[in-house]
C-alpha cells in the first residue's frame, strides 16, 4: 500500500477506535520518521476538517486544545515502551492529535473516542484564577546585594573580579570569566534562589548548566579554583556538568554529596518529599554520605530517606522521561497518589492544600502542562472523582 494511503487509513482507523495493537505502533512510528511531516499535517488538517467540529466544545475539549498546541510530552507503554512522539504544534491539526493522543492514554489513562466526557470532579473556585508559575528567582552576590531577576535589565547585571554575570532574555544567568578582568573571587560565593512557583537556569563559569524548580536554591563559587568544583542544593534541580578530569564536581545536599566528572542527572532533594532522590541519565555518578558510597549508571536512581538510617538504596530502569518532566514544562505522574500530585502543584501554583479525613487513596498516571491555570489543572484532576473547592490560594481536596 502507497505509505500515505496506509497512514491515512491508520488515522481514520485509530479515530474509531478500529487500529490493532501494531497499526497503534506503525502509526506512533510514523511520527518519528524524518521527512514525514508535510505529510502528516496534510492528513491531520484533513481529519480535523472531517470531524466537524464547531465551536460549541465541552471545558474538557476545550482544555486538551489548549494543552495540544504545546508539546505534549508523555510515555505510551503498549507491552512495553513505543517510541517517543515528535508532537507536531499545528493548531488546525488538533483534534486528530487529540484523539491520537487521548486514545494512547497520554492524558490520565484515558481511553477516550471522538468526544470526551465529562468531567466527575465538582471544582468550585473564587475568581481570580491562579496562574502558573514563571521564570523568576533572586540572586545574592558574594557581598550581600540582591537582585529581582524577574525586573532585572537583560545583560550584564554584575561583575565580580573576573567574572561577568549577564542575564538572558530567556530565564538564564550565565557565569563568565573574563580573562582580561582584574582580581579574583577565590572565596566569595553566589546564592541564586528560586521561589514558589518559580525556576530558572545557571550557567556556571566552568561551562556546567543547571536548572532549578521552584522553591530550590544554588550556592556557587563565583570562582571554581583548587582541585574540586563544589556547589550547594536544596531543593530540586538538573545538571549538565562539564567534563573536567581534573576538577571533579560535587553537590552539597542535607546528608549527602554527588559526585560527577561530567554527566547530566536530576537530584530532588525536597524534605517535605520525605526522601532524596538522585537520577542519572549519561555518564556516572557517586554517591555517598556517613553510611556508604552507591554508584549509578544511567537508568538508575539512589533514594535516602530524610531522618531515616542514611542508607542509600539503589532501583534500576527509573522513568527518566518522568523525573526531568518539570524542566522539559509537564508535570508527569506514574501511579502518584493525590498528595504526591499536590505537593508538586502547591510548589508551582503557590497553593495551600487540605484534605478532607474522608478522602480515599486514589493513583494519578499521565501528563499535564506546566503552563495551564490551576482551575485548567483541576478539571483534569476532576474527571478521578474527586472534589475540589478554591478560596483564594486555599484548597480542600474532597471525595
Amino acid at each position: 500500500m502507497n505509505p500515505s494511503l496506509q497512514l491515512k487509513v491508520l488515522i481514520k482507523k485509530y479515530i474509531k477506535n478500529e487500529c490493532t495493537p501494531q497499526e497503534v505502533q506503525t502509526l506512533l512510528n510514523a511520527f518519528n520518521i524524518p521527512g514525514n511531516e508535510a505529510l502528516l499535517k496534510t492528513l491531520l488538517t484533513e481529519q480535523y476538517h472531517n470531524l466537524e467540529i464547531t465551536d460549541d466544545l465541552s471545558p474538557e475539549e476545550e482544555l486538551i486544545f489548549e494543552q495540544i498546541h504545546h508539546k505534549l510530552l508523555s510515555r505510551i507503554k503498549q507491552g512495553g515502551e513505543a517510541p517517543k512522539i515528535r508532537w507536531l504544534n499545528w493548531r488546525t491539526a488538533a483534534a486528530a492529535i487529540i484523539i491520537i493522543a487521548a486514545g494512547a492514554g497520554t492524558i490520565f489513562s484515558l481511553k477516550l473516542p471522538q468526544r470526551l466526557a465529562p468531567a466527575n470532579g465538582i471544582v468550585k473556585t473564587t475568581k481570580p484564577d491562579i496562574l502558573p508559575g514563571s521564570s523568576k528567582a533572586i540572586l545574592t552576590l558574594a557581598n550581600g546585594k540582591k537582585m529581582i531577576l524577574s525586573s532585572t535589565p537583560n545583560g550584564i547585571i554584575a561583575r565580580q573580579g573576573n567574572t561577568v554575570i549577564h542575564k538572558d532574555a530567556g530565564g538564564t544567568l550565565i557565569n563568565i570569566t573574563d580573562t582580561h578582568a582584574q582580581g579574583n573571587n577565590l572565596n566569595a560565593y553566589n546564592i541564586v534562589e528560586t521561589p514558589i512557583g518559580g525556576e530558572y537556569s545557571v550557567t556556571l563559569a566552568d561551562g556546567t548548566k543547571v536548572w532549578m524548580n521552584a522553591t530550590s536554591s544554588l550556592k556557587y563559587p563565583v570562582q571554581f579554583s583548587g582541585n574540586e568544583r563544589v556547589v550547594e542544593l536544596t531543593g530540586e534541580a538538573y545538571f549538565e556538568v562539564a567534563k573536567d578530569a581534573a576538577k571533579p564536581f560535587r553537590v552539597k545536599t542535607s546528608g549527602q554529596t554527588i559526585e560527577v566528572l561530567g554527566t547530566h542527572f536530576n537530584i530532588n532533594a525536597y524534605e517535605n518529599e520525605g526522601v532524596m532522590k538522585t537520577t542519572l541519565l549519561e555518564g556516572r555518578v557517586k554517591v555517598l554520605n556517613k553510611t556508604g558510597v552507591q554508584f549509578l549508571s544511567p537508568g538508575q536512581q539512589s533514594v535516602m530517606n530524610f531522618g531515616g538510617d542514611g542508607r542509600i538504596k539503589v532501583l534500576t530502569d527509573m522513568d527518566t522521561d518522568e523525573v526531568v518532566s518539570w524542566k522539559e514544562g509537564y508535570f508527569q505522574f506514574n501511579q502518584a497518589d493525590i498528595h504526591t500530585v499536590m505537593r508538586q502543584l502547591s510548589r508551582w501554583y503557590d497553593i495551600k492544600v487540605s484534605y478532607s479525613p474522608q478522602l480515599t487513596s486514589k493513583e494519578f498516571q499521565g501528563a499535564i502542562q506546566r503552563d495551564l491555570k490551576f482551575s485548567q489543572v483541576l478539571r483534569i484532576l476532576g474527571k478521578t472523582k474527586l472534589h475540589f473547592t478554591v478560596k483564594g490560594k486555599e484548597v480542600m481536596v474532597m471525595d
